[in-house]
């Protein structure tokens, strides 16, 4: 997880791989992602056939500077399933295999209303692009 060194706005300091019990105020990185996995896997036929899986993995992130809000982990399943010869390939891809429904885009903002009120936090969240499903067709000639 990402976090400040040496926090900006205050003498507080971590080490530099600072542990969750190593608490500093508002020692987190807004919106910086705590690990990314992409890993795939493609089969090929002698016959042409040939077919893909593909895993993209974005892990927890905070949202706000002291660990209040955060967006949770995120997985997302690609297939693609095609057929290729000399002269021509076909293919078709199908996004979001699974219809994940995980936020892609989440963030934490300050509001304060009305005038001179109490400042509250509000998260907003993106969800995933829904299952999608493209074909194309390649002529060499």
């Amino acid at each position: 997880m990402a976090r400040y060194i040496q926090n900006p706005t205050s003498s507080c300091t971590n080490s530099a791989a600072p542990t969750e019990d190593v608490a500093c105020t508002n020692s987190y990185i807004p919106n910086s992602v705590g690990s990314v996995i992409s890993a795939g896997i493609q089969v090929v036929a002698p016959n042409g056939l040939y077919s893909t899986l593909r895993l993209r993995h974005f892990g927890d992130s905070p949202l706000d500077s002291n660990g209040t809000y955060w967006a949770g982990n995120t997985n997302i399943f690609n297939l693609g399933l095609g057929y290729k010869q000399k002269s021509y390939k076909l293919d078709l891809s199908i996004f979001n295999l699974l219809g994940t429904t995980a936020s892609d885009i989440a963030y934490a903002y300050t509001t304060q209303y009305p005038a001179n009120g109490t400042a509250e936090y509000g998260v907003v969240r993106h969800p995933v692009e829904p299952r999608m499903i493209r074909g194309t067709i390649t002529v060499n000639f």
